[in-house]
């Protein structure tokens, strides 16, 4: 990887492209049949977006580490990430009140 920039701009375009994937799969559904959320901004498109900006950092975070990868394997890092902070926030404890 060439540098942060680098690492970071190609973890989000992998984020990105996951979504794309997700918005792909609607295509065979009449738009009348869209997915109410897919209207929302603030339900649908900011989670999206800050999730795919989330796939630049942690692809940075590797680079960082000292990871040594290529953009491909950015991207895989970037398209992972919503997996990867599922799994981090899995086990979080309820707090009862």
């Amino acid at each position: 990887m060439a540098n942060i920039q680098t690492a970071a701009l190609f973890g989000f375009l992998g984020a990105v492209a996951a979504e794309i994937l997700a918005l792909y799969k609607l295509r065979q559904i009449v738009p009348t049949q869209y997915p109410h959320y897919l209207k929302s901004f603030s339900h649908y498109w900011v989670p999206t977006i800050l999730m795919s900006l989330m796939g630049g950092v942690i692809a940075v975070a590797y680079a960082l580490d000292g990871t040594q990868f290529g953009t491909v394997l950015a991207m895989n890092i970037g398209a992972s990430a919503p997996l990867v902070i599922g799994t981090w926030t899995k086990d979080i404890p309820k707090i009862s009140e």
